[in-house]
């Protein structure tokens, strides 16, 4: 009973230190009552952030609309202010919400030291750092931007998915954020790097539009480092994933972005004309030139590739400076057309922004070393990580194998003394059974004490018979004697005998032994006698009758009379079988 109640213990410290790990992974330090807000419209606004902004700050203006913000709790407040933060990022900039940004942080900074594994807090300090890194970048400062993107990455990776799934989207999109500065900054290979992190996360929520704009943006990267098959790899993965996205079918900018590539794939395959009409007939139906540079600078690339360098020169500048990603590859391919033309005093007008490319290399050189910089810090922090599970893993196993050893002990405890238990009774038993064994050896070495007396005396033939008679194999079968005179009274035939062949040959060396070798003596003085004949002659020699014997055999009663009648021939009497044989045995030993 102890046993199962140590496992039991057991079993349950088991389950409750897994139980309390999970409870301060979820933990909130407020309840439902002190942030009513947190657990209903806000909960709402979370999970539309990321596809639906613009219904998350429905949601958030509702809020605003409802209940004076004076009056809410700082908890709610603070989230309020959060949430309509990163709404308004996804927008118009709002320079108040902005402002509020150091308070807000400040307040779940405070609370996530005092409440390190909470998973909620974790999160909404990776959306204020999220939130800071989207004003450094509106405000062109890429290395700062990208130091808070990376802060609250940190922080979301944290967060258990299962209670927060929409921190996937989070963290999707901080990256896809990454992978457009350092694509702006012309570190291609850090950009692809995070836009393909980006998509792991956006493939884990099946944000299907998320990925193909990202594949969309890795082919424009190889397209511009001349890598076109690669480029149009991602072009087409890109267009096969835009097209299963039905509720997109009618959006312009997605369809524009499918013209572009389109137009590509066609160039590529050596259709020029027809790439240069799908162009010209998505610049005829965009609204505005805003939308129609992308198209003007993709065409200015394409007549470039032609070498058709007035075109080229014509569209870039109409293009200029449409997209920052493709500005240096532009202004150079601008600068050199210049040249080609004859238009020095051009080509040094657009040399003068090459200037500020010298700025850009160092923000990339920047940017790189803060990437490596993450990358290293999140190795660290997951070797960190791996080494704590690991140690706790090793700490809840020696507990365990401690606890089973424990166990096992008193499991073997328990068996050693019921073992012992068990050996002292069959010692007991053991004694018991070698005194009576004794017992009978005394009585056997008695027994054959007066054997040998009476060998000594061989005249004494009642000594001999009477030590015959008490063998336990006479007794036995005199008992089996006293059957068969009954069954012969009742049937007239026996097909099974009733004594066995191993207790008629223990019989007849009881007799050897008591006779001094009976059967040798009877076979020598009547030769025509068989092993069979002797031994029933030890049955007749013990008194059984004619059909006596037969029982004892298994013989039929015809079968019975013939071995008798043969027998008396073999003797040459006419006597009864028993009475002749104690006859001649006193004879021998009277």
């Amino acid at each position: 009973m102890k046993t199962k109640a140590l496992i039991f213990s057991i079993c349950l410290l088991t389950l409750a230190f897994f139980a309390c790990k999970r409870q301060n992974n979820t933990f909130y330090p407020f309840t439902e009552e002190e942030s009513p807000l947190h657990y209903s419209a806000f909960d709402k606004a979370n999970a539309l952030m990321t596809l639906h902004p613009d219904s998350a700050m429905r949601i958030l203006m509702g809020v605003h609309d409802s209940v004076s913000l004076h009056t809410l709790n700082r908890p709610d407040y603070f989230e309020f202010l959060l949430l309509t933060n990163e709404a308004a990022t996804r927008g118009p900039v709002d320079s108040f919400l902005f402002a509020q940004m150091p308070r807000i942080q400040h307040f779940y900074d405070s609370l996530h030291q005092k409440y390190p594994a909470s998973d909620a807090l974790s999160l909404f300090l990776a959306k204020s750092y999220y939130c800071i890194g989207n004003n450094e970048g509106r405000s062109k400062r890429p290395v700062t931007a990208c130091e808070n993107y990376f802060q609250a990455i940190s922080l979301a990776e944290e967060v258990d998915e299962t209670h927060y799934p929409f921190v996937n989207d989070f963290i999707a999109l901080t990256y896809n954020r990454l992978g457009i500065i350092f694509y702006d900054n012309e570190s291609w290979s850090i950009a692809i790097d995070n836009l393909k992190k980006a998509n792991l996360y956006f493939d884990k929520r099946d944000m299907k539009i998320g990925s193909a704009f990202n594949y969309e943006t890795i082919g424009e990267i190889f397209y511009q480092a001349g890598n076109q098959d690669s480029a149009l790899y991602y072009f087409q993965i890109a267009d096969t994933a835009i097209a299963k996205v039905t509720d997109v079918a009618t959006d312009f900018k997605i369809s524009q972005t499918l013209i572009d590539n389109k137009a590509r794939s066609t160039f590529s395959i050596g259709e020029k004309g027809k790439a240069y009409k799908m162009l010209y007939e998505a610049i005829a139906t965009s609204p505005d030139d805003m939308e129609r540079k992308p198209h003007y600078g993709l065409l200015a690339e394409l007549y470039f590739m032609d070498s058709q360098y007035d075109s080229a020169l014509f569209y870039y500048e109409k293009s200029f400076p449409f997209n920052p990603y493709e500005r240096t590859r532009m202004l150079n391919n601008t600068i050199s057309l210049c040249y080609k033309m004859g238009d020095f005093q051009k080509a040094a007008y657009y040399a003068t922004f090459l200037g500020e490319e010298v700025e850009r290399s160092e923000t990339k050189l920047a940017l790189v070393q803060q990437y490596e910089k993450h990358v290293k810090d999140m190795e660290l922090q997951t070797q960190h990580d791996t080494s704590l599970r690991n140690s706790l893993k090793n700490y809840l196993v020696m507990f365990i194998v401690f606890a089973l050893i424990v166990v096992l002990l008193l499991f073997f405890y328990k068996r050693l003394k019921k073992l012992m238990v068990s050996n002292k009774a069959q010692h007991q038993q053991s004694l018991s059974e070698k005194e009576q064994q004794l017992k009978h050896k005394e009585q056997e070495l008695e027994m054959t004490k007066k054997k040998l007396s009476f060998k000594e005396k061989p005249g004494d033939f009642a000594g001999r018979k009477a030590l015959f008679d008490q063998e336990p194999i006479v007794l036995k079968i005199n008992k089996l004697i006293e059957k068969a005179n009954i069954m012969t009274k009742t049937l007239s035939s026996h097909d099974e005998p009733l004594v066995k062949d191993k207790d008629i040959m223990e019989l007849v060396k009881a007799a050897n032994q008591n006779f001094d070798d009976f059967s040798t003596l009877l076979m020598k003085d009547f030769p025509r006698l068989t092993v069979n004949d002797v031994r029933y002659c030890c049955l007749f020699f013990m008194g059984a009758k004619q059909m006596e014997a037969a029982a004892l055999m298994g013989i039929s009663q015809s079968g019975a009379n013939q071995k008798y009648h043969r027998l008396q021939e073999v003797f040459g009497t006419k006597d009864p079988l028993d009475y002749f044989l104690n006859d001649y045995f006193k004879k021998i030993y009277g």
